[in-house]
């Protein structure tokens, strides 16, 4: 049976790519698959997910909360955001805590005038309430064409960025005071995913404003009563940001939730907790979530109803892509696993996955799919990196791959001629674990010394001595530097070929 629903996926996908609608029969279809619950021998027994029946060809991407109640956003429009920084022409419906996680009536909230006074223009993301509901954070989206220059544009920026309005509400809750700025935000950036910590008087979100490690970095503004302003954005800093993008920011007890492409995962966002203690990271506690919740696809935007339960958004159905799905777990989120910087080091393979029944393959995702970090001076496997690797090779059972771009780095230290060998040997180290495993494709190992992450080289920064943001953590940076990326089918960078 779970064999023949994923079958009816790839035969819905290739009528749509054949230019067939989603009619009422697919759609209908598609509930069923969505009424599967995942098996959890592809990843860590104690988690399962579910796809909720709700889910549709359209993107939903959030669960919120008002009044104590859940809803969550679908957007309705065709522009697709690939940073999953914004969304547009959205609508709120109520999602009933009911006998089935995420059964819907397809109706607006119980406080449905509310958000219907919301302005359309600040309806481009998650919005947030404080705990009283007398305060609300939105998500504004712009676009300004005339500023599309090469002199202005920074990085992946094509004239569309979000900032962040506060209003306060009235006591009936049907007005707002103006809209205003939360504090003076940069033009051509983006200030995205607001989420209220502290009784309202603190706010996470996400940012790639500038002085940053990267991309999207999470920050926290704190609200002064005495100026009646939001303070200006204070980094969270290195243990929890790189030099990839951080987003969808949320708190639950001591646990800060949010998803990362820059940490090492299976590929796109993956989801991460860590532990978080007056306004800051603690050091060494940043947690990966498993399979089968984080997968070689987007998978972000969580929303813990507990230690144990919560809904997150993943786009890993090739049909209806942005998906909410539920997940249960018999340990408390985050308390699985070590750090991601841990170093201990292991000398012999781990016995090969025990058999399971074959699945359809599909093409997996091209890109960057993993990221490993690798001790100073060293192209042992850390013990976090091995479990990471196996991890990959259950989530990504049955994908089919093209040419595996396994390419080694080092950090700046050492000579260059000594360098490219240890990132050649950190390279085949990783190639060789994942041929022990049987992964059948075919591979091609690079060592490339220093150079900087990925997503730099993509913007095209080759600075081979990369100069970093005012506060930044150089030790943190250079950690990230001995690493080994694992790319499907990867563009080569003619600049250093």
């Amino acid at each position: 049976m779970r064999n023949k629903k994923i079958q009816v996926l790839v035969v819905i996908f290739l009528m749509l790519m054949q230019g067939n609608t989603l009619c009422q029969a697919q759609e209908h279809t598609l509930n069923l698959v969505g009424e599967q619950t995942l098996s959890p021998l592809k990843g860590d027994v104690s988690f399962t997910i579910t796809r909720l029946k709700l889910n549709t060809a359209d993107a939903e991407f959030w669960v919120g909360n008002y009044g104590g109640e859940l809803f969550y956003a679908r957007s309705c429009d065709r522009f697709v955001n690939a940073s999953k920084e914004c969304f547009h022409r959205v609508h709120f419906y109520e999602l009933k805590p009911g006998a089935y996680p995420g059964e819907s009536t397809q109706k607006a909230p119980r406080h449905g005038n509310y958000f219907r006074s919301i302005p359309v223009d600040m309806q481009s993301g998650p919005v947030t309430f404080s705990p009283d509901n007398r305060q609300m954070v939105a998500t504004a989206f712009a676009y300004d064409r005339l500023r599309v220059t090469p002199g202005e544009t920074h990085g992946s920026f094509s004239g569309f960025c979000t900032q962040l309005f506060y209003t306060t509400i009235s006591n009936n809750g049907h007005r707002f005071s103006p809209y205003k700025l939360l504090f003076p935000q940069e033009a051509n950036y983006s200030y995205a995913h607001p989420f209220f910590i502290d009784n309202g008087k603190t706010l996470l979100f996400a940012s790639d404003r500038p002085g940053g490690y990267g991309g999207f970095d999470l920050y926290l503004s704190r609200y002064d009563k005495e100026t009646k302003t939001w303070g200006n954005p204070q980094n969270l800093g290195s243990e929890v940001n790189t030099t990839g993008d951080e987003i969808y920011p949320v708190l639950y007890q001591d646990r800060l939730l949010f998803a990362s492409n820059g940490l090492p995962g299976f590929g796109g966002y993956d989801l991460f907790t860590a532990l978080f203690d007056k306004g800051e990271v603690q050091e060494g506690s940043i947690v990966h979530l498993p399979a089968p919740v984080n997968s070689a696809h987007n998978d972000y935007s969580l929303y813990p109803l507990s230690l144990y339960t919560a809904y997150f958004v993943s786009d890993r159905n090739p049909v209806t892509r942005d998906d909410l799905y539920y997940l249960q777990t018999n340990c408390e989120l985050g308390l699985r696993g070590k750090s991601s910087t841990a170093v201990a080091t292991i000398t012999e393979f781990p016995e090969s996955l025990p058999p399971q029944e074959p699945i359809p393959s599909v093409s997996a995702p091209e890109g960057l799919l993993l990221t490993l970090y690798f001790g100073f001076d060293s192209a042992e496997l850390t013990s976090e990196s091995v479990e990471r690797l196996r991890d990959f090779m259950l989530a990504t059972r049955g994908l089919q791959f093209g040419e595996l771009m396994v390419e080694g780095f080092s950090d700046r230290i050492g000579a260059q001629d000594y360098n490219y060998k240890l990132s050649a040997e950190r390279a085949r180290t990783v190639s060789a674990f994942l041929q022990n495993y049987g992964l059948q494709c075919s591979f091609k190992i690079r060592g490339w010394g220093y150079i900087g992450p990925t997503n730099e080289r993509s913007k095209g920064i080759f600075d081979p001595v990369r100069p970093t943001s005012e506060g930044a953590d150089q030790m943190g940076v250079d950690r990230r530097d001995r690493r080994v990326e694992i790319h499907n089918n990867r563009i080569v960078y003619n600049e250093k070929e």
